[in-house]
């Protein structure tokens, strides 16, 4: 049996406790008010007195035993302790902390509780703690959208399970609740946060459906919100696709080759055309013969004059060979040079001759007293260099690690140092039987014959035992050598090497210590030429300086003259009329090197002049022709449907080579223009390059390493775009037209789709299974473990629920 309760207090205020047990006395309820309202009289229970508190007067006791039972229960759990307010929001607040530090703690707690689990060898454990260990590399580096999700989840769990006590549930349906909660709620706030997103899209107009919205939509990789291992991976899978092609490079060289067929279709587009209309204009003279007999010599007489300006165009092959393309004059230019200072040239010139007697006898002079190259500070330098490169003598034991170790350039260095060092010869016998040598010093010529080779290395031929020493290094040998074979022999040596050798001029700049002059030579550029011979005209056909320079190279002036001619009829080709001409000529850079070729421009003012005199026979004619127009009109208009056609037909020609052309280099610089094309995805610019690169090998791989750079540079500003770009657009141009081969096709979509997936969003990485358990064990496990578990041990410790307890929140005994 039960009763309630009224205290009263010194203050005057009350305050009652319901359903206290009739066993419990007077005593222990004054005991736990005090401890409930400390500072607080108690003045009366149940309306007796303080002067016999203690002992319940026998009218209450009758009372409280007569008083009717409480009513019937229905819940067994309707008698359980009831929480406060503030102990349900400590717990609330308590089990949300758990769950947010356990939330951040997510990428450790599935790796090392996930191989837990596995070896525990249960038979569920197993695939559970797979889960879990996978999970983990998704979940690294989101520790604070984690952290928030298990805050969420334990917030969730904490108060639908302090709601459900309230109710009264079973604790086992309390515990239901409190593990669904803790599932559903960092699921629902993630589709929350999905549904707000797509609110804010829709507020702001966007169609997320579009392409452009997709794109929008997509990750750029200096700006996305990556993790590291995330930013790692596909910085990884970037430069795997990009390869070790220089950045550009690809795109310059294709370029170059569709440039170049871009030229021959305009250049057959343009004489097809000429043709057409020269046939066309054949016919509209046969009209205007019988336009003559009607009076209609107007068109003829205009005519007259147009032909006049084509035939002073034709006298173009004056100035020079027009049929030359820049490459051809590059090629001659770059031959001529190569051939003049080869050393077959060098022999069979007088003054070389002469030159090198003259040092060789400087030479012998100094040999012949018993002064040789090795007693040169310099030479020693050189051999205890070469002797450290290859651990001899006292230089090898000083080093601690060798500095040489490539087979090849080992056999360079030694043929180097053998030459320089002299020769040991056995010259007999001693009378112990044991052999005699005698070490001959090295030579003068014997350290030439080492420059020469080194000089060959150096302009960029093979070379037999030096060419693994690279060029840069035979230039440093080929200064050095020279250096000291100049303070041997002196100035004849100078002169020599200055007149008469073009390596030692390439290599001046390492002699500056000497004061020598870098000659014109230094602008001749082997390496670039050797591969780009059109740019040599452009480059030595600049200024007045510069022709002085090629004829320096060239020693035959005529030779450059015949060039340069050349060069300047495939210019002046094609301008529109004297007045484009003119302007070409007066130009500061082309009036400057025509100064250094007087001959040349006399052509060209020629060519010129011819030009004016014809165009304004034309303008006279052409007035002419419209009075005398008017007596044939009949014919005139014969004539003009002829013409007509064929110049429709000529411009057709000419619209269709302009439009090829512009399929193949387009408007935009070499690098945009090609990323443009290969991403375009259109059948005809395809069409159009297939033929041009399919034609060679090279070009393939051309077009494969242009592909690898473009698509790596795409996935850089589109993520998860890219792949989808390679597959629709530029995969299947390429198997279209066989220009890469299916598997290499598939292995860079695999690369590009590899990138996209790890750009997804953890979130959707994750398995449903997967977030179940994470949900679970950071929502509902945890907060169970470190946080209810350890507040019921001290609720039972301190008989929570009793009157004797030591807990402040007893709300019912």
């Amino acid at each position: 049996m039960a009763r309630n309760v009224t205290l009263t207090f010194e203050n005057g205020e009350t305050h009652e406790y319901a359903n206290v047990p009739n066993e419990i006395q007077p005593e222990e309820i004054e005991a736990r008010a005090s401890n409930e309202f400390p500072g607080k009289k108690v003045t009366n229970i149940s309306g007796r007195s303080t002067e016999s508190v203690g002992v319940m007067d026998a009218p209450s006791q009758e009372a409280a035993r007569q008083a009717p039972p409480p009513p019937l229960s229905t819940s067994p759990f309707r008698d359980q302790p009831k929480k406060t307010f503030g102990q349900t929001a400590k717990d609330v607040l308590g089990e949300t902390t758990i769950g947010a530090i356990t939330g951040a703690m997510t990428p450790e707690i599935m790796r090392y509780g996930g191989a837990a689990l596995k070896s525990t060898g249960l038979p569920v454990a197993a695939p559970v703690g797979s889960m879990m260990e996978a999970s983990a590399p998704i979940l690294q580096g989101t520790r604070g959208s984690q952290a928030i999700l298990g805050g969420i989840g334990g917030f969730a769990s904490a108060l639908s399970g302090n709601i459900a006590e309230r109710q009264e549930y079973s604790p086992a349906a309390v515990e239901a609740i409190r593990f669904g909660s803790a599932i559903v709620a960092p699921e629902f706030a993630n589709l929350t946060g999905y549904a707000i997103k797509k609110g804010f899209q829709k507020i702001l107009g966007l169609n997320t459906s579009s392409a452009l919205t997709a794109i929008a939509r997509d990750l750029n990789l200096d700006e996305a919100q990556l993790t590291p291992s995330q930013r790692e991976f596909i910085l990884r899978k970037i430069n795997e696709i990009r390869g070790k092609t220089a950045a550009g490079k690809s795109q310059e060289q294709i370029f170059r080759e569709l440039d170049d067929e871009a030229r021959m279709i305009t250049e057959q587009a343009s004489q097809k055309a000429a043709g057409v209309e020269r046939a066309g204009t054949a016919a509209g003279l046969e009209e205007r013969r019988r336009a003559i007999q009607l009076g209609g010599l107007g068109e003829e007489t205009t005519q007259a004059g147009v032909q006049a300006v084509e035939r002073a165009k034709d006298t173009i092959t004056s100035v020079g060979d027009i049929t030359k393309r820049l490459s051809d004059v590059g090629n001659t230019l770059r031959d001529i040079i190569s051939r003049r200072f080869s050393q077959d040239a060098l022999d069979r010139s007088d003054e070389y001759i002469k030159q090198k007697a003259i040092r060789d006898a400087a030479v012998k002079e100094k040999e012949d007293k018993g002064i040789l190259v090795e007693s040169l500070p310099e030479f020693k330098a050189m051999i205890s260099g070469l002797k450290n490169k290859l651990l001899i003598g006292k230089e090898g034991k000083a080093q601690a690690t060798a500095p040489v170790t490539d087979p090849g350039v080992l056999k360079a260095y030694e043929a180097i140092y053998i030459a320089a060092t002299g020769r040991k010869v056995q010259i007999g016998i001693n009378e112990m039987g044991n052999p005699v040598y005698k070490t001959y010093p090295t030579s003068f010529q014997a350290l030439d014959d080492v420059r020469r080779r080194l000089g060959d290395v150096a302009f960029g031929k093979d070379v037999e035992g030096y060419s693994a020493i690279g060029s840069k290094m035979a230039e440093k040998y080929y200064a050095d050598i020279s250096e000291i074979q100049s303070k041997f022999a002196g100035e004849s040596h100078d002169v020599l090497q200055s007149n008469y050798e073009i390596a030692s001029r390439l290599l001046d700049k390492y002699r500056a210590k000497r004061g020598a002059k870098a000659t014109a030579l230094d602008k001749y550029d082997a390496e670039k030429y050797k591969t780009d011979a059109k740019s040599l005209p452009s480059d030595f056909f600049n200024s007045q300086q510069s022709v002085a320079d090629l004829i320096q190279l060239v020693g035959d002036r005529n030779i450059v003259v015949k060039e340069a001619s050349d060069y300047l009829a495939g210019q002046l080709r094609g301008l529109k009329d004297a007045n484009a001409v003119r302007q070409w000529i007066n130009s500061p850079k082309n009036a400057d090197w025509l100064k250094a070729l007087p001959e040349v421009k006399q052509k060209a003012e020629s060519y010129v002049a011819n030009l004016q005199r014809a165009e304004a026979f034309a303008e006279r004619t052409g007035s002419a022709g419209k009075k005398i127009a008017q007596r044939g009109k009949l014919a005139a208009t014969e004539e003009g449907q002829i013409e007509k056609v064929a110049t429709k037909e000529a411009s057709r020609i000419t619209k269709e080579a302009e439009a090829q052309v512009n399929r193949l280099i387009g408007t935009k610089e070499a690098p945009l223009q090609i990323k443009n094309m290969l991403l375009s995805g259109d059948r005809a610019t395809w069409d159009a390059i297939a033929p041009v690169l399919g034609r060679t090998d090279e070009g393939k791989a051309l077009l494969a390493d242009a592909i690898s750079q473009v698509m790596a540079d795409r996935a850089t500003t589109g993520v998860r775009t890219a792949g989808m770009t390679f597959r629709d657009a530029v995969a299947p141009a390429l198997k279209r037209t066989g220009l890469m081969p299916e598997a290499q096709i598939n292995r860079l979509q695999s690369q590009l789709d590899e990138i996209a997936r790890m750009a997804l969003p953890q979130e959707q990485k994750l398995t449903f299974a997967q977030r179940v358990i994470r949900n679970a064990i950071m929502s509902y496990v945890a907060p169970a473990i470190l946080y209810r578990a350890p507040s019921s041990a001290v609720d039972v410790l301190n008989r929570r629920g009793q009157v004797t307890s030591a807990s402040p929140n007893m709300g019912n005994f």
